[in-house]
């Protein structure tokens, strides 16, 4: 109520809040891993429609995740989400997975992946794969 006119209140008219601004992909992204939200953040960062978050950063920010609830790894959560999609890995991700895998003894999977082209041919793919064939560092 702002004033009384000839025996009749008048209100001031509210202003409408201008829309929220839409949060960038990195923003989201963000949001859902602080908020710990593994498998959410994995699908998001896999199929953003930009790729802007196809990157080493995302990787590393996966990696550096730990699971709080006890369940699967965030970092495998993303590569399971990376390797559902119909494109692949890019070299870089290929690459961030190969190298546990190698540890683990995984080979033949990551070489049953390159012949179904989830993972990409790449110098430093074939790095890790033949020191692991040679039984040196992975």
């Amino acid at each position: 109520l702002l004033w009384v006119e000839e025996g009749v209140a008048v209100k001031k008219k509210k202003k409408p809040k201008p829309p929220p601004r839409p949060k960038t992909d990195a923003e989201k992204f963000a949001a859902l891993m602080e908020a710990e939200e593994w498998e959410k953040a994995a699908h998001f960062a896999a199929t953003s429609p930009s790729q802007e978050l196809r990157t080493r950063e995302t990787v590393v920010a996966f990696q550096a995740a730990k699971a709080t609830d006890g369940g699967k790894p965030p970092v495998l959560r993303y590569f399971g989400a990376l390797l559902a999609l119909k494109g692949g890995l890019t070299h870089d991700e290929g690459v961030a997975l190969a190298t546990p895998m190698v540890a683990q003894g995984q080979l033949p999977l990551l070489q049953r992946w390159i012949g179904e082209g989830r993972l990409r041919p790449s110098e430093q793919l074939a790095d890790v794969l033949c020191d692991a064939e040679r039984g040196g560092p992975a």
